[in-house]
């Protein structure tokens, strides 16, 4: 598996192509979840790469993770949300494609309320952890994590996901070497995001949302990411993938074409790595 270390702060792929398919396409950028780091998007970049040749895009390390170096007390979603949208425009990047994974969710949508329809043509929300409005991302969580979060969370260290846990609730199903990729790529985490409210009203109409549904998912099981659906509201098209939390390790091929045709339609398919992913249309 590549990996591109980029030039600055930021695992930047964003290609100086001057095509007129490049000017076409919106710049794609991807955002990590919690304990994960840009790299994570390494497999499924490639496969992108693959399908649309012509396309530019942009992983991103949120605050206190890879090398975008923070203090840890000033780690928060409203600070994602500064931090993605001060990648967008620090390279002067006119319209988006936003693509969340997990806790990245909040992170888009509150970047897409900033940006306006105007600039992010699609959202992207991949297992993600959408809470109703107002609400935490902990409180769609079971109560096992919703008693012990808010105690980890008092001390404001940041915190690492034991690799036996995260083994079992990111990697079922994965070869080991797709497990060794996951595991040794994970990050310490601030854990009092999940308990800091999100204001998912203020993400305007207009914007096309998308979810990959990841249907052997042990973080976000289906039924969890069904009500999260639900918190989101008008998701226009569900997209399933037979898949455990980290898809874009597990089923990169798969990931990249569900992720191609909300970018920029119709593409050229890649071979399957597993078949191709089922599809239901939503309102």
């Amino acid at each position: 598996m590549s990996r591109d270390e980029g030039t600055g702060p930021f695992h930047d792929r964003v290609r100086s192509d001057t095509s007129s398919g490049a000017k076409a396409r919106p710049v794609l950028v991807l955002v990590h979840g919690a304990n994960h780091q840009r790299t994570c998007w390494d497999p499924t970049v490639d496969a992108l790469r693959r399908i649309v040749p012509d396309g530019s895009i942009l992983a991103v390390d949120l605050p206190g993770r890879g090398s975008n170096h923070i203090e840890p007390e000033h780690i928060s979603i409203g600070a994602c949300v500064d931090s993605l949208v001060r990648d967008i425009e620090d390279r002067a990047i006119d319209r988006v494609v936003l693509v969340g994974h997990s806790l990245g969710g909040v992170t888009i949508a509150g970047a897409a309320a900033r940006l306006g329809p105007a600039r992010v043509n699609h959202l992207v929300f991949i297992a993600a952890t959408i809470p109703p409005d107002g609400h935490t991302v902990l409180d769609t969580f079971g109560l096992p994590l919703r008693l012990t979060v808010p105690f980890v969370a008092r001390r404001r260290r940041l915190a690492n996901n034991p690799r036996w846990t995260a083994r079992r609730s990111f990697c079922n199903g994965m070869t080991p070497d797709q497990r060794a990729f996951v595991l040794d790529n994970l990050c310490p985490d601030a854990p009092w995001l999940l308990t800091e409210p999100v204001a998912t009203k203020s993400l305007p109409p207009g914007i096309e949302r998308t979810w990959v549904l990841t249907t052997r998912d042990r973080a976000v099981s289906p039924a969890r990411q069904k009500r999260n659906m639900a918190n989101l509201g008008a998701v226009g098209r569900v997209i399933d993938i037979d898949s455990c939390h980290d898809v874009m390790v597990s089923h990169p091929d798969q990931l990249a074409r569900a992720i191609a045709r909300c970018w920029h339609p119709p593409v050229a398919t890649a071979p399957s790595d597993t078949g191709p992913p089922s599809e239901t249309a939503r309102t």
